[in-house]
C-alpha cells in the first residue's frame, strides 16, 4: 500500500502545531499530518517541527521556518512496504526516512477531517472542538493511492499541473464545512522550479 497527500497551507496565527489532515476509521487505523503554525514569540516565523504519524507510528519530519500568511506546499508519501516516507516543502526533498508502520494496510471506510483532530469516540470523526482547529488556509489537498515520482511533486509545486488525487480530489470532493470554515477561491504562489 502507498500513498501521496499534498496540499498547499497558509497559517494565519502565532504557536501551535495544527493538524492539516486526519483519517480514521473507528477502533482501527488512523494517520495524520500535522504542521507547525508561526511561533508565539516572533510575529512572522515558526520553529516547530512538521509530523506525519500512522497508527501509533510517528515520525518528525523536520524543523520548518513557516512565514505567517504566507503559502507552503507540502507533500507526505508513504509505502508500505519498507515503511518508506518522504517529505516534500515547495517541490523539494526535505526529509525521507524508513520504518514507518511497516506492512500496515489503511483500513476503508474511514472519516477523513481536515484543519482538525480527530476524537472518534462518537464513531463519526468525533467531536469539533473550536479551540482545537487549525486557523489558516488549506488549498488543492489531494490524496493518492501510489508514491507520487519527485517530478510530479516539482510540477504539483509550480502549479504546472492540476493532477487531482484519485483517493481525494480538492476539485471534486464533497466538504460538509463547521464553525466557520468556508470556501473561497485563492491565488496560489507557484514555486519555480529550480533545475539540479
Amino acid at each position: 500500500m502507498d500513498i501521496t497527500l499534498c496540499y498547499w497551507i497558509r497559517p494565519h496565527r502565532n504557536g501551535g502545531c495544527d493538524v492539516i489532515f486526519s483519517y480514521a476509521v473507528p477502533k482501527a487505523f488512523s494517520f495524520f499530518q500535522r504542521q507547525p503554525m508561526a511561533d508565539e514569540t516572533s510575529s512572522t516565523k515558526s520553529g516547530g517541527h512538521s509530523s506525519f504519524g500512522m497508527q501509533q507510528d510517528r515520525v518528525l519530519l523536520g524543523k520548518q521556518s513557516l512565514q505567517k500568511y504566507s503559502w507552503i506546499h507540502s507533500c507526505i508519501t508513504w509505502s508500505s512496504l519498507e515503511g518508506r516516507w518522504q517529505f516534500y516543502l515547495n517541490g523539494y526533498k526535505y526529509n525521507e526516512g524508513t520504518g514507518l508502520t511497516i506492512g500496515e494496510f489503511i483500513q476503508p471506510n474511514g472519516v477523513v477531517v481536515l484543519g482538525q483532530d480527530q476524537d472518534l469516540e462518537d464513531g463519526q470523526g468525533g467531536q469539533h472542538d473550536v479551540k482545537d482547529q487549525m486557523r489558516g488556509q488549506i488549498s488543492d489537498l489531494n490524496l493518492w493511492d501510489s508514491v507520487l515520482h519527485p517530478d510530479e511533486i516539482v510540477n504539483l509545486a509550480s502549479c504546472e499541473s492540476s493532477y487531482e488525487g484519485n483517493v481525494i480530489g480538492w476539485k471534486s470532493a464533497t466538504w460538509e464545512l463547521y464553525d466557520g470554515t468556508r470556501i473561497a477561491p485563492v491565488k496560489l504562489p507557484c514555486i519555480k522550479q529550480r533545475h539540479n
